[in-house]
């Protein structure tokens, strides 16, 4: 058969072959990049978990990509990064430490104590409160209890300190070279009675004219939390293994032969 390739045919043959590049690509590049957040929590002596579990019995939930420790009290640096390079300062930042329901109805007595890099205490801004901050998404333990903390603006420009992605890939031992600079602040957390305590992280960016704009609203990635759990839950961590570049290469590889022998069945 000669001529033109009707237009349907072509249609679909054009789609299946955008399918299949798309893939191909995908499997190839090895996942998308990432960009450093502007902001993020970093647990210094802890461990990056892809999931583990927290909670206990009934109430045990799976957290996803998240610093966790069992340490009480234990370290937490909040970070925030000259991201984009225009931002001067990050103002309004805001600690969430929230307690799982369950958990904070059962110890009506418990008590978390923050403690900025000099000792000195941070009181909360007012009592627990139930549900989600307004900053965040539900995540995780949310909604949940949580108390709100106030914290030092983050001077990104002129703190000039290094700055890494905090994730699964980075290796304080061989940690590579920075991937940006700003401004890191310690911080000392230590609790009593609770099981669990999941750490989130919000702030506004304020740019060199001083712009505080609704784009400028920034949030840690949820990948870049933090977690701790008291005592230890006996529960072993359970990883999750991101889909690899050869089954991505395998299935696109399928569908391009599929594609192509639908294609000459056709014509």
């Amino acid at each position: 058969m000669t001529g033109t390739m009707p237009k349907v045919v072509a249609n679909w043959r054009r789609r299946w072959i955008a399918v299949c590049a798309g893939l191909w690509f995908g499997a190839l590049a090895g996942g998308p990049a990432t960009a450093l957040p502007t902001l993020q929590l970093h647990l210094p002596d802890a461990t990056y978990f892809e999931e583990i579990v927290a909670g206990t019995g009934d109430n045990a939930e799976t957290i996803t990509e998240s610093w966790f420790t069992t340490d009480n009290p234990f370290d937490l640096n909040v970070v925030g990064a000259r991201k984009p390079s225009k931002i001067d300062v990050i103002e309004d930042v805001r600690l969430w430490i929230a307690i799982q329901e369950e958990d904070f109805e059962d110890n009506p007595g418990g008590t978390v104590t923050l403690r900025d890099g000099d000792g000195n205490e941070i009181a909360p801004t007012g009592p627990a409160v139930y549900g989600t901050p307004e900053p965040l998404s539900p995540h995780d333990i949310y909604p949940a209890y949580y108390f709100e903390y106030e914290l030092a603006d983050l001077e990104v420009k002129t703190a000039g300190q290094d700055i890494w992605d905090y994730d699964d890939d980075y290796d304080p031992n061989d940690p590579g070279d920075p991937a940006g600079t700003g401004d890191i602040q310690n911080y000392n957390v230590e609790y009593t009675d609770f099981v669990w305590l999941h750490v989130d992280l919000s702030g506004i960016a304020v740019d060199n004219d001083g712009h505080r704009t609704h784009y400028w609203a920034r949030v840690a990635p949820y990948s870049h939390d933090a977690d701790a759990h008291g005592g230890g839950s006996g529960d072993e961590p359970q990883t999750v293994a991101e889909p690899g570049g050869l089954p991505l290469f395998g299935l696109a590889l399928w569908l391009f032969l599929l594609a192509r022998r639908r294609w000459f069945a056709s014509i």
